[in-house]
């Protein structure tokens, strides 16, 4: 099949070949609505989309969790980023 022949090629080839990607990240946000960790729980099989999802997740702010209406950290979020690379580009 094609996707055997391309898989060498794939990675270095993938912002000109405009493929899209799914990075799944696994983030824990603190009560400030920081977050606190994140790890990659599902590559989108490029390393480069992956480590920048990462770095995204990191910056960005969420509304933390709240018990009986007091803030507090959560794990467990799953922060699935989509990559679309004709976005990227502009």
């Amino acid at each position: 099949g094609m996707r055997r022949d391309h898989a060498s090629s794939r990675t270095r080839s993938s912002i000109r070949a405009n493929e899209q990607g799914v990075s799944t990240l696994d983030v824990c946000v603190d009560a400030r609505g920081r977050v606190s960790s994140a790890t990659l729980a599902a590559s989108s099989g490029h390393t480069t989309l992956d480590s920048a999802a990462l770095k995204w997740v990191r910056s960005a702010r969420f509304t933390p969790g709240k018990l009986d209406g007091v803030a507090q950290s959560v794990c467990g979020h799953t922060v699935v980023y989509e990559w679309n690379l004709e976005d990227a580009r502009k």
